[in-house]
């Protein structure tokens, strides 16, 4: 069994903080990982980012908004040492600001990546009213000049009135807003509305109640740009894991969009869904998920920020070389953009990258006597 304290690891030029992981790869192959991670500065007033040299270690552990209960509250930041991931994760972490402060009711944010853009509509709190025999009534948006980025703000959330001593959740997002079975007065009056939604699909008086839980699968999908939780679908059914409520001969939304495959209900049915699929491991949103991403790649932000409408920024021109020793001599490793993690407040992002090997079986972890590897 190895000794952690001999695991020996050469660090260049102060630049980046690593760790070894062990885990599993595609197919449950077995895998060493070095992960590694490195931090800049992005501003409106320079196009490339600056290297800082204060590093934060690799996180191990998921980070919550709130009072940090994962029943109740998001995801603030993710855990940093997941050994490998099947593509790459870019997330958003703070809280938007207006373009010099300026109140607003209504605003469009977004990203574009690789030419990938994804907007998400963002309103000031509203709330409902009760109508007999007609669609609820929705309050005028109250203006804002601040909004946390976080999934409570997002559709969704539990219905605990509809039906006595029952509750149904969104499955795709059981912490959020607006979600609502029965058109009822003790439930609509001062319902909560979701700040985040698709502009493509808003969240329309007439879409407002859902009349039976199995009409999930039609309802709006959440917007963010965070990390998801585990236990939300679709992330939960590369575990194996699908919510009820789903006939086998329906198609989930995310299968229309190529996120899940289309007989995915059938497959969990007759117990052939795997149990593990390394897409798991990738937490960002289906769309905020890419091909691992190169260097040089241009990321551009869109009312995110207090001083200016748009922030553009260009990832490093270099990624780190990484080198694994496990006993049988130095081997260069293949480095792969990981994760990407956008701070809007402190207006820093942390970049991790993996490289791996895979091991011939599980027995191959205790068998280690040594390890050595350099980043540089």
């Amino acid at each position: 069994m190895i000794n952690t304290q001999e695991i020996k690891h050469q660090k260049i030029k102060n630049q980046y903080n690593s760790k070894i992981t062990f885990g599993f790869g595609e197919d449950r192959v077995p895998i060493i990982s070095v992960l590694t991670k490195s931090s800049y500065k992005f501003s409106k007033d320079s196009f490339k980012l600056r290297l800082l040299e204060d590093i934060t270690p690799l996180s191990d552990q998921d980070s919550y908004n709130g009072i940090g209960d994962p029943q109740l509250n998001s995801i603030y930041r993710p855990n940093e040492s997941i050994p490998y991931k099947k593509y790459t994760d870019i997330i958003l972490v703070g809280t938007i600001k207006t373009y010099q402060k300026k109140k607003v009711t209504s605003l469009d944010i977004g990203i574009d990546v690789l030419g990938r853009k994804k907007i998400v509509r963002v309103y000031g709190d509203r709330y409902c009213t009760y109508q007999k025999n007609e669609f609820p009534l929705y309050s005028e948006p109250k203006s804002f000049v601040e909004m946390p980025l976080e999934y409570e703000r997002a559709y969704g959330g539990k219905d605990t009135v509809s039906i006595v001593n029952e509750t149904y959740s969104y499955p795709r997002n059981p912490i959020g807003k607006g979600y609502a079975l029965l058109n009822t007065a003790d439930l609509i009056n001062e319902l909560q509305l979701p700040n985040y939604e698709d502009p493509n699909d808003l969240l329309l008086p007439n879409k407002l109640i859902t009349k039976k839980p199995h009409n999930w699968n039609n309802l709006p999908l959440p917007q963010g740009f965070g990390w998801v939780a585990p236990n939300t679908y679709p992330r939960s059914s590369f575990a194996g894991i699908i919510p009820a409520y789903l006939s086998v001969d329906e198609i989930p939304r995310e299968a229309l969009l190529g996120i899940v495959p289309k007989d995915q209900v059938a497959l969990s049915r007759q117990l052939k869904l795997p149990s593990y699929n390394a897409q798991f491991n990738n937490g960002a949103p289906f769309d905020m998920t890419y091909d691992y991403l190169k260097p040089k790649v241009n990321i551009k932000l869109a009312n995110f920020f207090e001083e200016t409408r748009v922030m553009e920024f260009q990832l490093p021109k270099i990624e780190p070389v990484i080198y694994l020793d496990i006993g049988k001599g130095k081997k260069k490793l293949t480095t792969e953009c990981q994760t990407i993690i956008i701070d809007i407040d402190t207006q820093i992002i942390d970049i991790i990258w993996q490289a791996w090997q895979s091991l011939p079986d599980f027995r191959a972890f205790s068998q280690l006597e040594t390890i050595n590897y350099d980043v540089v």
